[in-house]
């Protein structure tokens, strides 16, 4: 009942006198309201009237930006600017109270892509509320243009984790060489997962084009960085990068330790069997496995003992004697 109270008196706003301006009131005073139904029904009673009417066009997109409807607020905001081209509703609701709807502005400003976005996302990336920044990084991500690399390498040094995280992320996709330098020193974040996405967003910039930045990496004094720039090059630079990777043999709590044995087998580096020969016997299974498989590709005689000391062990796990048996057939000893 109330509805339909509202409805009619939309529609007497419409056909009266200055009615324009009398439903944009009442419309404005339900969204500073939060009454978001009451506004809705105003709104579009009047904009059947007046479809191209300005002020309620703006009214449209302040309603779904406050009630956070992406979607909605891009199409309406696109209505608008038929209407009236460079309105400013958009720019203003980065500014507005409520976070939610800064929020929701800096996303609709990824999603509409237009030429004012950078400058925009810039200004919203300094906002105090974490859920803006995050979603900042996240319209970054969708302009997807290096103009934003200078406000997500900005954004790497935030305070919040998850912001740094998601432009490490970010800056992956654009693939741009300027964000490599700053991706590496990231792989020294105390958070586990800003180091994660740097790591992501370094491998997916790891083209052939990208080359000397990383190599940069390699006589840098990160050895995060050292090693996975090592591990992203070796195809390219296998004898560059074999003395960083044997090196780390010697550290068995390495994460990439798997990793790095495989990529040593597959450059068939030089002076690394000792190592290897050594990780086969680490307590960790994927380690032990993956330097016993090593061994085999080596084609190493020598470790023909080794394996099968260990092949015969009766307390060496069942996986592990099969990477013996595996290890040794290809060396031809098996």
């Amino acid at each position: 009942m109330r509805h339909l109270r509202l409805v009619i008196i939309s529609v007497l706003l419409v056909t009266c006198g200055g009615q324009d301006d009398r439903a944009a009131r009442e419309a404005d005073q339900f969204i500073a309201q939060r009454q978001y139904g009451n506004a809705r029904a105003v709104i579009e009673q009047a904009l059947r009237a007046d479809p191209k009417n300005v002020k309620l066009l703006r009214l449209q997109t302040r309603y779904f930006l406050c009630t956070e409807q992406v979607a909605f607020s891009v199409a309406a905001y696109r209505k608008l600017l038929a209407a009236q081209p460079g309105d400013r509703v958009l720019h203003r609701a980065l500014d507005d109270p409520a976070p939610a709807v800064r929020v929701t502005a800096a996303r609709v400003f990824g999603e509409l892509r237009g030429p004012d976005a950078l400058a925009a996302l810039t200004k919203a990336a300094a906002d105090r509320e974490q859920s803006v920044r995050l979603a900042v990084t996240r319209a970054l991500d969708r302009l997807d243009t290096p103009g934003a690399i200078p406000i997500l390498g900005k954004l790497l040094h935030d305070r919040d984790w998850f912001v740094r995280g998601n432009a490490a992320l970010a800056l992956g996709k654009i693939g741009n060489a300027d964000s490599v330098g700053a991706l590496f020193k990231s792989l020294d974040d105390p958070d586990p997962y800003v180091r994660n996405s740097a790591r992501l967003a370094l491998r997916r910039l790891a083209t052939a084009a990208h080359r000397p930045a990383y190599r940069a990496a390699l006589a840098g004094q990160s050895p995060a960085a050292r090693v996975l720039a090592a591990l992203l090059l070796a195809d390219a630079d296998p004898a560059a990068v074999a003395p960083i990777l044997i090196a780390e043999l010697n550290r068995p709590e390495h994460p990439d330790l798997p990793e790095i044995i495989q990529t040593l087998a597959k450059i068939k580096a030089p002076g690394a069997l000792p190592g290897l020969q050594k990780a086969a016997f680490s307590p960790d299974r994927n380690i032990s496995v993956n330097a016993i498989l090593a061994l085999g590709d080596y084609r190493d005689q020598g470790s023909v003992k080794l394996l099968n000391r260990l092949r015969q062990n009766p307390q060496t796990d069942r996986e592990v004697k099969t990477a013996c048996l595996v290890a040794l057939d290809r060396i031809g000893k098996k």
